[in-house]
């Protein structure tokens, strides 16, 4: 492990990954991470109390800054979770403080089961609903502890994510095929919540935003039903956050990266599935590319030398910032985690 951060160092990351973030690229591509990468060894160098993480905001605000001051990173990323629009749209949440192992909270039972009984209504209040002020907190606390040493990702589902938290997961793939013109409908609600969220959170303090589309990425769902009824709506939601922005696609992307081109963002981030030569081949030399490091069997389950030797396969590859392609697990090893770091 490498020492902390020294809360006193002249020196600063976040103006250089800024510059990065809104398109000058670095000689060297750094190491960090927009998505979530809050670990273990990380908690328990900073005495992290899990069980208050999710309902205080110094708590949530520790295990945030955990891996940045444990390992010497230059980034942090909140909420921890990707659950909490969900939640404040009324989705029931189950915290996981009941398991052995620590794990992240998940939505347990979704706002409904039939994608025409959601409300398409955005609360009033909105920013004081849920956990919205829990994380507003947070990011606070965070800017001010990371000061110039690094930057902060607010990190939001993207609209089909979101919509699956919503609605039964079952019933809303259904209507993909069937409902088209209702689940547009569905997601340019979520847009409209998410933009919202996202806006808060940049005043709030949080450096650039993270749209993180898993469950409605062309690799899930297939070129097509992306190019129709997703990337509308993440295209309506992007428009409305300032920069700088990165949307995070998982899975196999290649048949949809001359889409992805035209998306209202600084950068795109990929997992492993989609080869960073491939991509960087296809998009326009304006859009930087993010990833896209293995976070389970790479940087979870193998060694630090190969690490070391995946991120210089990156960087030769075309990468602008080496990430990690999804968040890190949780149980991911010390070692590995300062591996990582370490290449900033």
């Amino acid at each position: 492990m490498v020492s902390p951060l020294d809360r006193n160092s002249p020196l600063t990351r976040r103006s250089e990954l800024l510059s990065v973030l809104n398109g000058q690229r670095a000689p060297l591509a750094p190491c960090f991470s927009g998505l979530i990468h809050c670990v273990q060894g990380g908690l328990s160098a900073q005495a992290v109390e899990w069980a208050e993480t999710f309902s205080l905001p110094e708590a949530l605000a520790n295990a945030a800054m955990s891996t940045a001051e444990a390992f010497g990173g230059c980034s942090a990323t909140l909420p921890l979770d990707i659950c909490v629009e969900a939640e404040a749209l009324g989705a029931k949440l189950d915290s996981a403080l009941h398991l052995s192992e620590l794990q992240f909270p998940a939505i347990s039972q979704p706002v409904c089961e039939k994608l025409s009984d959601l409300p398409l209504q955005l609360p009033q209040n909105w920013a004081k609903q849920g956990r919205i002020p829990l994380v507003v907190q947070a990011i606070a606390r965070v800017r001010e502890r990371l000061g110039e040493r690094g930057v902060l990702s607010a990190c939001i589902p993207g609209p089909f994510t979101l919509a699956m938290q919503l609605i039964a997961p079952g019933d809303l793939l259904l209507a993909v095929t069937e409902t088209p013109a209702q689940v547009a409908e569905v997601l340019r609600y979520c847009s409209s919540v998410l933009a919202e969220t996202a806006n808060i959170y940049r005043t709030a303090g949080a450096d650039f935003v993270t749209v993180h589309e898993m469950g409605g990425s062309p690799g899930y769902l297939g070129p097509r039903p992306f190019e129709k009824l997703v990337f509308p709506a993440l295209q309506a939601l992007l428009a409305q956050i300032p920069t700088p922005r990165v949307l995070s696609v998982c899975g196999k992307a290649e048949r949809s990266l001359a889409l992805l081109a035209t998306a209202h963002v600084e950068a795109l981030s990929f997992d492993q599935l989609t080869p960073l030569l491939v991509a960087r081949a296809q998009l326009p030399p304006q859009i930087l590319l993010f990833g896209n490091l293995d976070p389970f069997r790479l940087l979870a389950k193998s060694s630090p030398s190969e690490i070391q030797a995946a991120i210089a396969s990156a960087r030769a590859d075309g990468a602008d910032a080496v990430w990690p392609g999804c968040d890190l697990w949780l149980n991911t090893p010390a070692e590995n985690v300062s591996a990582f770091f370490r290449q900033t």
